[in-house]
């Protein structure tokens, strides 16, 4: 028999190792404000577009969301619950973190 149960916390350790250097690096390039979430304080992989009008980590939003019907920054009552991709923040952040103001699939080949 295979025990399985230690892949999953070096995955865990390993997610946090990744999440931990990948914010070092966005300081150490001194990415802007905005590319950070203001639920989690990290760099947001995956921007999410709420109706407050504010981009957040999708995780910390969905999170937020699932407890609360008000924006996390104001406390003002949301119209509604539905998250946008935020595309043009994320290819930014992504460009920023390769370094080469190139998207990562265009450095490739």
């Amino acid at each position: 028999e295979i025990d399985d149960s230690s892949d999953d916390d070096d995955d865990a350790g390993q997610r946090l190792s990744t999440d931990s250097d990948l914010d070092r690096r966005a300081e150490d390039l001194g990415l802007p404000p905005s590319f950070f979430c203001s639920i989690s304080n990290s760099v947001m992989r995956d921007p999410a577009l709420c109706a407050d009008g504010h981009t957040y980590e999708r995780a910390s939003i969905e999170a937020w969301l699932a407890a609360h019907d008000t924006s996390p920054l104001t406390n003002v009552q949301l119209d509604h619950k539905m998250l946008l991709p935020n595309r043009a923040l994320k290819q930014a952040i992504d460009d920023m973190l390769s370094g080469t103001g190139r998207t990562p699939s265009s450095t490739a080949g």
